[in-house]
């Protein structure tokens, strides 16, 4: 993610948030059947939902930019592979 313009800025929350929904759900499982453990797999489901849509509104964001796929050299990169 690091490497492409559209998402450099979203590589660190990415990770943030990989790191909250794993502490999550480690949670869950330690308290699945126990006082708790529904209040987490609801906090499960809401953060996977918000990680959704975020993603969907990045993408949508970047489909709407005048900037060109070939732009990124990612895209350069593979599209370059794929004539080999």
């Amino acid at each position: 993610m690091r490497r492409s313009d559209g998402w450099r800025d979203l590589a660190r929350p990415t990770f943030l948030f990989g790191l909250l929904l794993v502490a999550v759900l480690v949670s869950y499982s330690v308290l699945e059947g126990k006082a708790g453990g529904g209040y987490l797999q609801r906090a499960a489901i809401v953060l996977v939902s918000i990680g959704v849509a975020t993603l969907a509104l990045r993408v949508r964001a970047l489909a709407r930019s005048p900037r060109t796929a070939v732009d990124d050299p990612l895209v350069r990169q593979q599209s370059r592979l794929a004539t080999l």
